[in-house]
């Protein structure tokens, strides 16, 4: 694994937490800030990057749980509410997650 997937993997057991940041993920992969963020930037990545892509993965794959609702949705991906999570989301899909979710589910559910 490389470190920016290690990094992903802490995020991703995270985010639930709703407080998922560096200094986090720092404690517990044992490294510094400093020395963490020197590492990612040698990869070309950064952490603020390596959030927002574990969010919008995850998004994807909550979007397709009928079961789920957006609000839940939100809380998993570690938002502090529903409509942080809808700007997010339309700047990722270009689409509100309603409108998403009608698409790839049916107009039958939301």
């Amino acid at each position: 694994f490389s470190l920016a997937e290690e990094v992903k993997t802490v995020i991703e057991g995270n985010l639930r937490s709703g407080h998922v940041d560096i200094g986090t993920v720092c404690r517990q992969l044992n490294l510094g800030e400093r020395t963490l963020r020197r590492r990612l930037n040698k990869d070309g990545v950064n952490f603020r990057e390596l959030l927002k892509t574990v969010r919008e993965e995850q998004a994807g794959i909550f979007m397709h749980d009928k079961n789920m609702t957006l609000a839940q949705i939100a809380h998993e991906l570690g938002f502090h509410d529903q409509s942080a999570f809808s700007r997010a989301f339309k700047i990722w899909k270009q689409e509100s997650p309603n409108s998403y979710r009608q698409r790839i589910l049916g107009r039958a559910s939301s």
